[in-house]
C-alpha cells in the first residue's frame, strides 16, 4: 500500500492480505519485504492473518518479511502467531499436464509456465 498523496501519513482506509502464498526468497528477491505498507490505513491497523511466507519474519538485521509505517501492520508477534514463516514451498507436473504448487499438505494448481521444466 503507498502514502496518500494528500495525506503522506495515510495510505487508503484498510488494507488485508489473508490466505496468500508468498512464495519470495530466491532469483534476487531474497533481501526483500514480501509485504510492505508505507501509508497507515485509516480505519485500523492491516490485517495479516492466515498467509505462508517462504521466508522467515526476519529476513537480514534490518529488513522483515511484512513491513510497514509506524502503527500500520501488526506487531511481530501477533504475525508470528496468525501467519506461517519458512516454509518450503514445491512444483510439480502431474502426466496429464497440470502444475501444482505444494505447501505442506496443501495444495494449489498453477501456471505451468511458472513451474519450469520440473
Amino acid at each position: 500500500m503507498h502514502a496518500d498523496s494528500d495525506a503522506p501519513e495515510y495510505g487508503g482506509s484498510f488494507f488485508v492480505a489473508s490466505h496468500n502464498w508468498f512464495n519470495f526468497g530466491d532469483y534476487g528477491t531474497s533481501n526483500r519485504s514480501s509485504i510492505m505498507i508505507r501509508g497507515v490505513p485509516r480505519k485500523e491497523v492491516a490485517v495479516v492473518t492466515e498467509n505462508k511466507f517462504k521466508s522467515n519474519q526476519q529476513i537480514t538485521s534490518t529488513t522483515y518479511t511484512v513491513t510497514g509505517a509506524e502503527n500500520a501492520i501488526p506487531s511481530n508477534a501477533e504475525l508470528q502467531q496468525t501467519n506461517t514463516f519458512g516454509v518450503i514451498f514445491s512444483f510439480y507436473k502431474e502426466s496429464d499436464g497440470l502444475c501444482f504448487m505444494n505447501v505442506n499438505s496443501e495444495q494449489k494448481q498453477v501456471l505451468c509456465k511458472g513451474v519450469g521444466s520440473q
